[in-house]
């Protein structure tokens, strides 16, 4: 029974983050997808965020394993960014529209860090969320002290459009595809090398039409 059980762990693990990274993936592309509808449905402008935090310290501000997502929208169907230089201001006229979520054992990874085979069909990305900051950030929750601060930010507007503000001008050009790259981990422990990492997904959302789709390996 020990030998079983220690062959048996690397297999029972990998399952495991298996699982965790399609729930993740899903869950997300789901987010996004609803994140849109509701832009267009209600004609006003909604902002999905994302943020990594240590996956064994979940309140610390910084680190890995841990993905946080969350969506607000414009409650006047304004743009609620009155200024894109420094830390823009959005407590004022907006609310949220689904609950926060968290998913634990996943890793926001550099795009670059993919893997090939089934991965490479998948359309080159214009911005790859990962390492791209956004200029519109907010803060969670809404009223009172904030617990997260969402600094990887795509905004949906209500033609379905969605963009990643990178620079301090608004920017109006449509991006043609953001890229959400996952990977799994283990607490706050990555994988060292690129042939490590065994269980990964690329989310994509289409900037002109706001459609999203998972690429798996």
């Amino acid at each position: 029974m020990a030998v079983l059980a220690v062959v048996m762990t690397p297999a029972f693990d990998a399952f495991t983050n298996a699982g965790a990274l399609n729930k993740a993936s899903a869950d997300i592309s789901n987010t996004l997808e609803y994140a849109r509808a509701y832009a267009v449905g209600n004609s006003t402008y909604v902002y999905v965020g994302f943020q990594e935090v240590d996956g064994l310290t979940p309140g610390n501000s910084s680190g890995v394993g841990r993905v946080v997502v969350a969506v607000i929208a414009s409650g006047d169907g304004m743009r609620p960014y009155t200024s894109l230089s420094g830390v823009p201001d959005i407590t004022t006229d907006t609310v949220a529209v689904t609950k926060i979520q968290a998913f634990n054992n996943i890793h926001l990874a550099a795009a670059a860090t993919l893997q090939n085979g089934a991965m490479s069909t998948r359309p080159a990305a214009d911005v790859d969320l990962s390492g791209d900051v956004s200029t519109t950030t907010f803060q969670w929750p809404l009223p009172g002290p904030a617990q997260n601060t969402f600094t990887k930010v795509i905004e949906f507007d209500s033609q379905g459009v969605a963009r990643v503000q990178t620079g301090n001008a608004y920017r109006s050009s449509i991006s043609g595809y953001i890229e959400i790259p996952l990977v799994t981990a283990h607490g706050n422990q990555v994988a060292a090398t690129t042939s490590q990492i065994g269980n990964q997904a690329a989310i994509q959302v289409d900037g002109i039409t706001g459609a999203v789709h998972i690429y798996r390996p």
